[in-house]
């Protein structure tokens, strides 16, 4: 083989080297661009879920009434708390799908998504609050009636949705810090 031949050679192996490192680089972009949009939208699917849950806590007010004959003002304030619930998790569910992380800077995208947990933790702070006051407000007609079945429940009800929330509260918290590392990644590669 002469020496031009060898140049050619090497010159074409140059360029597909730069060609499959081009579609290289493409491809780990569209791959974190997926994630983003993975961990975007389970975060989106957590908070209507939740918002879901608040609307039934509304439709299950009356009950508190009906079926456990505890004043109204219980029922009200179990039904507030609903409808707060559902309305601040359907809002953070449509503030989180209608940011766009991909088409933002890395820079920007990042500091949205630590605002984005800030304002988790704001949320599960009213949460929380407005939590403990329906608590105590179902705490004093339960401990006033003279029901077993309903100091049973009322414990039963403690006893299982403590766990449940702090399960569901860590999911949440790692759905957000999920969405924070992937867009870290991206910026890493950057």
């Amino acid at each position: 083989m002469d020496l031009e031949g060898l140049k050619d050679k090497w010159q074409r192996i140059a360029v597909k080297t730069d060609a499959l490192e081009d579609d290289n680089r493409r491809l780990a972009q569209e791959l974190a661009s997926g994630r983003i949009r993975t961990a975007q939208r389970s975060l989106v699917d957590f908070y209507i879920k939740a918002g879901i849950i608040g609307l039934c806590v509304v439709a299950l007010s009356p009950m508190i009434v009906t079926v456990l004959e505890f004043p109204i003002w219980v029922a009200v304030v179990y039904g507030v708390f609903g409808l707060i619930m559902a309305i601040l998790n359907f809002c953070f569910s449509r503030r989180i799908a209608r940011t766009s992380y991909i088409s933002l800077p890395v820079v920007e995208a990042l500091s949205l998504a630590v605002v984005l947990r800030k304002k988790q933790k704001q949320l599960r702070a009213i949460g929380i609050s407005f939590g403990l006051v329906v608590l105590l407000s179902l705490a004093v007609p339960a401990f006033d009636v003279s029901n077993d079945a309903v100091y049973i429940g009322f414990l039963s009800g403690l006893a299982i949705g403590i766990p449940l929330a702090i399960v569901k509260n860590r999911r949440a918290t790692r759905l957000a810090r999920k969405l924070q590392e992937e867009l870290g990644r991206v910026g890493d590669s950057d």
